[in-house]
């Protein structure tokens, strides 16, 4: 396995092969033998991992910097001692070391970056026999070295393709050459791009994208939320192709400039073009770029976008072999324009783990500028899980987890996270240096903000009602009153995704949906707060979601049951948005039950029996205005069914209990509820041993069932004394309950109780050896309950999966089949 992270390279080629090839091709085939045999030998021998050669060229990753300049020492004096063709005589071999941020890929090799880009240039700068350090190689090895290896300053120098020039040292030892010609690197870059002065993280996919995008389209424009780091990208697209414009690379910066009319005056002076007596300034920029291949790059454009807009459109009609790039929060819109929507960082996805967060962009962003501030900090257990919601909660927004970061000589990383509920009070301190608006979190987005009409503010400020993503079809429910109809909804709405405050994420086969990322919906909602519209809105939003969620309840035990059990799960954010704001109020707590009502059963079958539990409680001892006995006795019964989920008997008991002594009280109409308590008290009864209990309350309860005619619960009911009667190890009358259950749930095309109902046959079948049967029937429920991502059914079933494999003898596949159903019951 490569090293990842820090990694120190060392490049080296031969020099002159080329003529040496053409001219003695055989000897240059022993000789290459040779030096291939060296460099693989001392590279090992140094702890050095060759992980590509190409031609002559050796690419090789060392975790110990010291240990890479040790190798190159070693490797000349090899090399100049080895026996070499007559034909040949000696190779000459060049090598460059630098350090820096590289990631492996899966084939054995690392990403492009700009890590290797310049250390190849570092080497290429060389010549034979020659050994060349970067500055950051140089101050890590620098006092760790023998005594004989010196390194030798030779300052400064422009590298082909390299926007920032490099500090170079050469390795100098008794043994080695010391004088050579000069470097081979240019006298004056080209370009007046910025120097960055922090590592550039990730993004190797999108460099690689917008490079390509900026040669191949005259007009490229980088969009984006404020901090998601479209100006940084800029600078390194631009970077990449300092070898494809020749005649320059010319940077604007345009964030200061608050004139429109300075625009263009801005762009001749970063080109040092006078303005003429005679002749308007954009005529003298025209005639200067004339057929010239340059790049111009246009920062921070929005303030000053119809100016910027102008300035394109006349600049590619009039110089046809120009390119322009141009950062802003909203497209030019000018013919020929190819737009790029800036993402924020990728964040650790899944798990809390040391791998996934290395693997994600902005937990690496962390680490390195947390390092900056803090040198001595390191990503531990303790602190793994604190980095991880840091950057899920910022949304991978490079600004704000930078500002984050800056915390860390003060706070220890737990800390923060547990503030950035005060994101904005939390996340200021930038560097001095930088403009203003990026010191602060608040400030960039202010910018943003205070660039929108007052229509467009009150809108933004509107959208934050939503939480997790919305639709369109929300946005014209809950967002629209008397002085805003649901056309000029959508045209505002159109205006935040093209202003880059809202974004836009579209899903094939799916509605698109709008969302905030997380700072921007801070901001957003402190000023809804402070309006005076929330309780409105709030209210419209608890009715449009109440209504969406009892319209896919009905579905969740019906034909459409996954994609029933999927619409919740998208709206899970708002759903419990909504939910947690009807608690609010005695006015509507009747809303409030209705809504646990409504999600239930989502919250049984997805797995989610905490969050299901500590809802209905809440809503349960709430002060209520409405008299709703019969939904309060389904709360109940839902309530036990999570308890009963979870193996508190007696919690669950006791809310079937207060279930049925409402349902009792309601005479006919609580016949629906009286079976449903009855069920779970059998339920419990077969449970704790009380078998004549649970027989009689079950057919009790299968009695009512069948006289008003519900079906499915008649089906439920037979499921769960199939499963009862199997305790008593009754097993051919469990059978029979259990088929009498499958044949109702596949009528009804039920697949929660379907799915059940079947693991309970393959259990049947387990108790009665019939191992081959049981396997079968089992992985049947199995695949029924992945596809209803129902995790407590997934857990049961594969447990009895792996009671199947030990009959079997079969112990690897019940130790996999064990470890999973661990997994899912945490």
């Amino acid at each position: 396995m490569l090293p990842s992270g820090t990694i120190t390279f060392l490049f080296s080629d031969i020099q002159g092969s080329t003529p040496l090839w053409e001219q003695h091709p055989e000897a240059m085939h022993r000789a290459l033998a040779r030096h291939n045999e060296i460099m693989h030998q001392v590279m090992a021998a140094f702890d050095g991992q060759v992980f590509k050669i190409v031609g002559d060229e050796f690419q090789v990753a060392f975790a110990n910097p010291g240990q890479a300049v040790q190798a190159a020492v070693e490797a000349q004096h090899q090399l100049a001692d080895a026996g070499w063709p007559q034909e040949t005589g000696a190779l000459l071999v060049r090598m460059g070391i630098h350090t820096g941020e590289a990631q492996e890929v899966e084939s054995g090799d690392y990403r492009t970056s700009h890590t290797l880009n310049r250390v190849a240039r570092i080497s290429a700068a060389g010549h034979g026999g020659q050994i060349l350090l970067s500055l950051v190689s140089a101050e890590l090895v620098r006092g760790d070295l023998d005594a004989a290896i010196q390194l030798h300053d030779l300052g400064e120098h422009y590298l082909k393709g390299m926007a920032r020039p490099e500090h170079i040292f050469q390795v100098v030892s008794p043994r080695l050459v010391k004088e050579f010609p000069p470097l081979a690197t240019l006298i004056t870059p080209g370009h007046n791009l910025p120097l960055p002065r922090t590592a550039f993280i990730g993004r190797e996919g999108e460099l690689s994208q917008l490079s390509a995008l900026t040669v191949n389209n005259r007009l490229l424009t980088l969009t984006g939320i404020g901090g998601v780091g479209k100006t940084r990208l800029a600078i390194q697209t631009a970077e990449s192709l300092l070898d494809i414009f020749p005649d320059g690379i010319w940077w604007v910066a345009l964030a200061s400039i608050s004139d429109p009319d300075r625009v263009v005056d801005a762009v001749g002076e970063v080109m040092s073009i006078r303005e003429q007596a005679d002749r308007q300034m954009i005529d003298t920029i025209e005639h200067e770029l004339g057929s010239h291949h340059a790049l111009v790059v246009l920062d921070n454009c929005e303030h000053l976008i119809e100016a910027c807009a102008q300035l394109a459109d006349r600049l590619l009609r009039n110089c046809p072999e120009m390119h322009i790039l141009s950062t802003t929060r909203e497209p030019l819109r000018v013919e020929g324009e190819v737009v790029f929507h800036v993402p924020p960082l990728s964040v650790p996805e899944n798990g809390l783990d040391r791998k996934s967060l290395e693997a994600s962009e902005a937990g690496r962003l962390f680490v390195e500028r947390a390092r900056a501030a803090l040198p001595e900090f390191e990503l531990i257990d303790s602190n793994i899980q604190a980095v991880v919601q840091i950057c899920q909660r910022l949304d991978g927004i490079p600004l704000a987890i930078e500002l984050a970061a800056a915390r860390v000589p003060i706070m220890q990383v737990a800390q923060i996270a547990s503030r950035l509920d005060s994101a904005f009070r939390l996340l200021k301190g930038g560097s001095r240096t930088t403009s203003s608006r990026h010191q602060t979190l608040q400030a960039t987005i202010d910018w943003s903000y205070q660039l929108l009409s007052a229509q467009e503010q009150k809108f933004f400020e509107l959208l934050s009602i939503f939480a997790g993503g919305w639709t369109l079809g929300a946005t014209e429910a809950v967002c629209t009153d008397e002085d805003m109809d649901e056309f000029l909804a959508l045209d505002l709405l159109t205006n935040l995704v093209d202003k880059s405050l809202v974004t836009l994420d579209r899903h094939p086969g799916r509605e698109p949906r709008y969302r905030f990322l997380g700072p921007v919906r801070q901001y957003a909602w402190d000023r809804l707060e402070r309006s005076g519209m929330l309780p409105f809105f709030a209210r419209k939003h608890l009715d449009f979601y109440l209504a969406y969620a009892e319209s896919y309840a009905e579905k969740v035990d019906g034909e459409n049951q996954v994609e029933a059990l999927n619409r919740l799960e998208i709206e899970r954010e708002n759903l419990r948005s909504a939910l947690a704001w009807s608690l609010g109020s005695p006015q509507t707590a009747g809303e409030s039950v209705r809504m646990v009502v409504a999600l239930g059963r989502f919250w049984l079958v997805r797995g989610n029996l905490n969050e299901g539990r500590q809802w209905i409680a809440a809503v349960l001892a709430q002060e209520s205005d409405c008299d709703c006995p019969d939904e309060r006795a389904v709360a109940l019964n839902l309530m036990g069914m999570m308890a009963y989920r979870q193996s508190d008997y007696p919690a669950s008991k006791a809310a079937w209990e207060e279930s049925l002594e409402i349902s009792q009280q309601l005479g006919e109409t609580g016949l629906r509820g009286i079976h449903l308590a009855l069920t779970g008290l059998a339920m419990v009864a077969s449970e704790v041993g009380e078998y004549e209990d649970m027989i009689r309350m079950f057919h009790e309860a299968l009695e009512i069932s069948r006289r008003v005619g519900d079906g499915l619960s008649e089906a439920d009911i037979l499921r769960n004394l199939g499963w009862g009667v199997m305790r008593t190890g009754d097993y051919p009358q469990a059978q029979a309950y259990l088929e009498q259950a499958e044949r109702l749930f596949r009528r009804y095309n039920e697949r929660v109780g379907l799915s059940s109902t079947i693991s309970g046959l393959g259990e049947v079948a387990t108790r009665l050896g019939e191992l081959e049967k049981a396997k079968t029937l089992l992985e049947e429920a199995l695949a029924l309950r992945r596809e209803l991502d129902n995790k407590w059914g997934i857990g049961a079933t594969l447990g009895t999966l792996a009671w199947v494999a030990m009959e079997a003898r079969d112990l690897p596949a019940a130790r996999q089949y064990l470890g999973e159903s661990m997994e899912v019951r945490q």
